[in-house]
């Protein structure tokens, strides 16, 4: 219906201007013989992923089995992003008074690691906390998406609670429904009128598995609260999400034709041959024969045949023709790099040419990239099963604290890994100087570096009160600094003890 506009007499329809009028604003939006095979498809998010997304995914598992540079991006998001603790909880339950309650705190912190222990926090007792945490993430850089299922009123653990890994092909794409209570499935997600997951239809056995489907498959219907979808959505109500590597995938493939190309050259041209030209003497067989039936002649260091009269021989010697390859495979790679948004020297291994600013430089963007992952994992994965392992554990005694007091416990910070820089002393000095002017705290140097406050203090305590305990020593490290000032000398004055 054409919009109206009012005026005291009537209402007239609005004048529109042509399309082509606004069209010619955007020169990207502009149709003509340099932009006549620029195909951009009108779709909605699922339309575009429901089919693309199964091939999407083999090929992206096709990649991780099979290209060195997938592989080293997935080890890079192990390691940076998880790191060799994983991310850490560090509850933050207070008293009334606002101090912390440390007794209540270490013992959550406590039996939470206990639980994450391999064998105890997953159903199938093959993983551990920082196991979940590693398959979660490469799942979703690969697949594009990962379930978590949560399970509470496990009998198999004391918390009474466990989780249970579910690849994404278990959710059922090929299922799309409008049920009778006036939900709407798409592709195995049920949504409420106001698209709000409520349940996920989920497949018994993975539908790649042998026989799956020619025993016939059957469907769990699992409610929204007890699963966790994995994924980061690119628009808005997009159902399911394809793997991180898509963008990368089409040049990654040339990228293996171009060295599978360059190897074969290589081959070729290493490999010397000849070809015999039969002369007068029939009977003349060579050391051995092909299957043809034709001479061939074993060549050894220093030796040479005499040819029967009449026959001659004549060199075969491809050379290596002039190749482009390595300023093409660069080039290639950086769109890799660029896609994957991990800098090039990272992805590529490569540090030819590297400047120590250009890598810092590219350093600091990365280190960026992983933060912001690092919150994702923790918003979408760790929160979440941590309030619901901390209910289960309350409930059964596994953490022996009140279950009524929930909220004081569910306050938590959570610490994932940090870095160090290659000049520690200077970066070391930096903290100082913003610690003591006030714009960064203790906690939030130790947390940039993937420590605990709490642990390392507790640590250095330890330490002090073993030198002077056990061995009469005063470490100077805990001392504080010397300072003169108008020729009068502050802070600790004292000899060391003997």
């Amino acid at each position: 219906m054409w919009p109206f506009t009012t005026n005291k007499s009537k209402a007239v329809p609005e004048k529109r201007r042509p399309v082509t009028v606004h069209i010619k604003s955007y020169a990207a939006a502009a149709i003509n013989r340099l932009t006549a095979d620029w195909k951009a498809p009108d779709t909605t998010a699922d339309i575009e992923t429901e089919t693309a997304l199964p091939i999407l995914r083999q090929r992206a598992r096709d990649l991780e089995r099979n290209n060195d540079y997938i592989e080293r991006y997935f080890n890079l998001l192990a390691t940076n992003v998880i790191g060799n603790t994983g991310i850490r909880p560090q509850v933050q339950a207070k008293e009334t008074n606002g101090s912390l309650d440390t007794y209540a705190n270490d013992l959550i912190e406590g039996r939470w690691e206990k639980w994450g222990k391999k064998g105890i926090c997953t159903v199938c007792g093959q993983y551990s906390w920082m196991d979940v945490q590693n398959l979660a993430l490469r799942s979703v850089a690969r697949d594009g998406e990962i379930l978590i299922h949560l399970i509470p009123n496990w009998q198999d653990n004391a918390a009474g609670f466990a989780i249970q890994l579910l690849e994404s092909d278990h959710l059922d794409i090929r299922y799309n429904a409008i049920l009778p209570n006036g939900n709407t499935v798409r592709m195995g997600v049920e949504y409420n009128a106001y698209k709000r997951p409520v349940a996920y239809h989920i497949l018994a056995k993975h539908p790649a598995d042998y026989g799956s489907y020619a025993q016939g498959q059957k469907r769990e219907r699992i409610l929204a609260e007890n699963i966790i979808h994995l994924r980061r959505q690119k628009r808005v109500h997009e159902t399911r999400s394809v793997p991180w590597v898509t963008i990368a995938a089409a040049r990654l493939k040339q990228i293996d034709a171009a060295e599978e190309a360059e190897v074969v050259a290589w081959r070729i041209a290493a490999s010397k041959m000849g070809f015999y030209k039969q002369g007068d003497d029939p009977g003349y067989s060579g050391n051995d024969v092909d299957g043809n039936g034709n001479p061939i002649q074993e060549a050894e260091p220093g030796m040479f045949e005499t040819l029967p009269r009449g026959w001659d021989f004549t060199e075969w010697k491809p050379d290596k023709p002039a190749s482009t390859v390595e300023t093409f495979l660069k080039a290639e790679l950086r769109g890799v790099s660029s896609g994957l948004n991990v800098s090039y020297h990272a992805i590529g291994n490569n540090l030819e040419g590297v400047s120590w600013s250009s890598i810092r430089s590219g350093e600091i963007a990365d280190r960026d990239y992983w933060q912001v992952l690092q919150r994702w994992m923790i918003e979408s994965l760790c929160q979440p099963v941590y309030e619901a392992w901390l209910k289960m554990a309350l409930t059964t005694g596994f953490v022996n604290l009140p279950p009524g007091k929930f909220d004081k416990f569910n306050d938590v910070l959570w610490r994932p890994r940090g870095w160090k820089w290659v000049d520690p002393k200077k970066d070391s000095d930096a903290a100082l100087a913003d610690v003591q002017m006030g714009v960064e705290s203790l906690y939030d140097i130790a947390a940039d570096r993937g420590n605990d406050l709490d642990e390392v203090l507790a640590a250095n305590a330890a330490a002090k009160k073993l030198a002077e305990t056990k061995y009469g020593l005063t470490l100077s490290v805990f001392q504080p600094k010397q300072v003169q000032t108008n020729g009068t000398i502050t802070g600790n004055t004292q000899p060391p003890a003997k």
